[in-house]
């Protein structure tokens, strides 16, 4: 699993929905704010395909999502590197993209070879 930095993520977020018009409010902290109303059903843009896309705080909890899927996968399945993913957090996010990007093609290739198990 690779997991992006919520602190990057959930502006990103924002503005893809602002692309697919799921959202109007065109400053995140302006529609940060309006959560609590939203949640309510107050604000919600008539073009929201879903005001639940609109709960960025919800968006955001991602150890809570982690630690469902360790419990999912197991402990044999479990593969954590703290200090790699440290590593990966502190370079800009085009680099964090490129390890993650030449491993999932390194993979795709072994499968394909012949002499991959």
């Amino acid at each position: 699993m690779t997991v992006r930095n919520p602190i990057e993520r959930l502006p990103s977020l924002h503005l893809r929905f602002l692309y697919t018009l799921d959202e109007d409010e065109p400053d995140f902290a302006k529609a940060w704010r309006l959560q609590a109303g939203r949640a309510r059903g107050e604000c919600v843009p008539r073009t929201c395909r879903d005001p639940r896309f609109l709960q960025d705080a919800e968006v955001g909890r991602l150890a809570e999502r982690v630690e469902r899927l360790w419990e999912i996968a197991g402990p044999e399945r479990r593969r954590f590197r703290s200090l790699a993913l440290h590593r990966l957090l502190q370079r800009p996010p085009p680099l964090v993209a490129r390890p993650v990007l030449r491993a999932r093609l390194k993979r795709e290739k072994g499968a394909d070879s012949p002499s991959a198990p």
